[in-house]
């Protein structure tokens, strides 16, 4: 899973079952707990292609693409462009990945990056990785 939050109201991108991609949606009742993790006030659901954050993972066995490697890029791809976009409106955002079921759980990752890093095609999120993306390092 892996949620974005941000200082200015974000656009959603709803899920389209008949063209999968990078989609962003308001958090379920379920999901607020990730709200804690943040500085920032309006926090996100990002998904991938397969509707949750696994399809962002296409850097996290190196040496091994497997069929749908184009699929991962382009969601990365998809939430690189988005978040270049939302960087015009505001100077940082968050990001946190983990596990259906651990957004209550402690972060135990931290990094900045910016946006080029996650276009890398040996790019993936850390379980529970709480990342802070900026324009420029």
């Amino acid at each position: 899973m892996l949620y974005i939050a941000s200082n200015v109201v974000l656009p959603l991108l709803p899920w389209d079952e008949h063209n999968p991609g990078f989609h962003v949606t308001e958090l379920s009742e379920n999901e607020k707990v990730v709200e804690s993790k943040f500085k920032n006030i309006y926090a996100y659901y990002a998904g991938a292609y397969e509707g949750c954050g696994c399809g962002f993972q296409a850097g996290e066995y190196p040496g091994y693409e497997d069929e749908e490697i184009d699929l991962q890029i382009a969601s990365l791809n998809g939430l690189a462009s988005y978040l270049d976009d939302q960087l015009k409106e505001d100077s940082e955002i968050e990001l946190f990945g983990c596990w259906d079921g651990d957004q209550s759980k402690s972060i135990q990752n931290t990094r900045t990056i910016t946006t080029a890093s996650i276009r890398r095609n040996d790019f993936w999120f850390k379980d529970r990785e709480y990342l802070i993306v900026k324009p420029k390092l």
